[in-house]
């Protein structure tokens, strides 16, 4: 199962991401099941991720206190990705199918990927994480890293959303719509993604 938490910036997708990570340590702490690998391509190019068990989390640990990169830290086209995404869910096919945990706006805003993964019958929900314009706004002036301070306007958001709006109607039958407004809500969705992974003990 591919688990994708979306989102336009600062609705709390890394939130949400760090503390399945910190849940995931916790379940395998006694049994040593953790790993920290990445992907490199024939050709070279590489993607990170951590593993847990049977459950891969994209992109590096992140350090004091920062965000995870989730798809930012990934510098590859599209296509390329696809590839990635099907070598690792079918890899160990004949064992068990893994979990692939996705953090963030990138290649899943668009219809390609989704239909990449619905035509290669690859499992998946894309959780969409949702707050107020206004709540959205008070987290990026807190936040003032160089994307909130030099590349985020209201009117990208906004057309983002509007990206988002016609994603989600397309693959309705393939998303999840939470509300992020506060740490409690946050961690509600994290909870609720840990329940529903299928892990090898």
């Amino acid at each position: 199962m591919i688990i994708w938490i979306s989102g336009v910036a600062t609705v709390g997708k890394s939130t949400v991401t760090k503390s399945i990570v910190s849940k995931l340590k916790d379940h395998y702490r006694e049994i040593s099941a953790e790993g920290d690998h990445g992907y490199k391509s024939n050709s070279g190019y590489k993607i990170p991720f951590q593993t847990y068990g049977n459950t891969m989390i994209l992109g590096r640990e992140p350090r004091d206190g920062q965000v995870l990169n989730g798809t930012d830290a990934v510098y590859i086209g599209v296509n390329k990705f696809q590839s990635f995404i099907e070598y690792e869910y079918f890899k160990w096919k004949t064992i068990f199918t893994p979990n692939i945990i996705i953090e963030g706006h990138k290649y899943i805003s668009k219809n390609t990927m989704h239909d990449f993964m619905i035509n290669n019958n690859i499992k998946y929900k894309m959780y969409y994480l949702k707050v107020p314009m206004e709540i959205m706004d008070e987290r990026s002036k807190k936040r003032d890293n160089g994307f909130d301070r030099n590349i985020r306007t209201t009117n990208m958001i906004e057309k983002q959303l509007i990206e988002y709006d016609k994603v989600i109607s397309k693959y309705k039958s393939n998303v999840e719509i939470r509300s992020s407004e506060s740490w409690e809500s946050c961690e509600n969705i994290a909870n609720e993604i840990f329940e529903s992974l299928e892990l090898i003990i």
